[in-house]
């Protein structure tokens, strides 16, 4: 079945309408879509254009809410490894396996430096909704799905390594309306199902890690993305329940499933 956008009764996302400004202050794989974004916002109106295009359109002073957040991320990832390294070290000084405060002081370190790692993502994701405030309750309203936290990446650098992504989001799903919204610190962005050309579950090869590579287009300009979530809990979901489907592709497919026939749709 072919659903299209309602045209009679759409909500306009509040957020969408306060983001339209001239100037997108960094240049990145998301600027010829934000800036055909603008365009057709321009040309059409805010409610036209979110019933007949996808959006993608910047936000105002997220690039600096992001840059803190990763500061102190960056610092605690630091903290892990050095805490990890160091239990090793005094590990190795005592070879013996009698309990000596050197092994012991070696195998808290190495916990410590563990339980550090689990405490970055928890606070990325606190961080990105305390950022997005009232527009992630706006998202609440709209979408009838569970709202899932995701990283997004450029889909063309998803290999190569990055201690956090390139921004972080949540997402949902309006069911009624066709749509994926996906309300980032960076970047909001208002999906139409059948703007989806492309939808991908990705291995990064060269770092451990997993993704969804979604391509949509926004008027004509194609815009390719990945969305991750938490990779310690998606391998130990994997493997406790044997599937090989990531939770938030098998979230996407059942959606596009359901919204628009015959889409290309692939699993690696």
């Amino acid at each position: 079945m072919t659903c299209f956008s309602r045209k009679d009764g759409l909500s306009i996302p509040s957020n969408l309408i306060v983001l339209m400004h001239p100037v997108i202050m960094k240049k990145d794989f998301r600027h010829a879509a934000a800036d055909a974004s603008f365009r057709a916002v321009e040309n059409l109106g805010v409610e036209a254009a979110l019933n007949d295009f996808s959006l993608c359109l910047p936000k105002e002073g997220g690039q600096e809410r992001l840059r803190k957040t990763m500061r102190v991320a960056s610092a605690l990832f630091v903290m892990a490894f050095v805490m990890m390294m160091g239990g090793a070290v005094l590990l190795q000084l005592e070879p013996d396996q009698s309990w000596t405060l050197l092994q012991v002081c070696g195998i808290l370190s190495g916990m410590a430096g563990f339980g550090v790692l689990f405490y970055v993502a928890g606070y990325i994701k606190r961080s990105s909704r305390k950022v997005l405030g009232p527009a992630f309750e706006s998202m609440l309203k709209q979408g009838s799905s569970r709202p899932e936290f995701v990283g997004i990446e450029d889909a063309k650098t998803f290999s190569k390594f990055k201690l956090v992504p390139e921004d972080t989001a949540y997402l949902i799903i309006d069911h009624a309306s066709c749509r994926l919204l996906i309300e980032g610190v960076l970047y909001t962005y208002s999906i139409r199902a059948e703007d989806v050309v492309e939808l991908m579950q990705v291995r990064n090869k060269d770092n451990p890690g997993e993704g969804v590579r979604m391509t949509f287009l926004v008027g004509e300009v194609p815009l390719s993305m990945v969305l991750s979530q938490d990779e310690v809990k998606e391998a130990f979901a994997k493997k406790l329940l044997f599937k090989k489907e990531m939770h938030l592709f098998r979230l996407l497919r059942r959606w596009l499933d359901a919204s628009v026939a015959e889409l290309p749709l692939e699993s690696n």
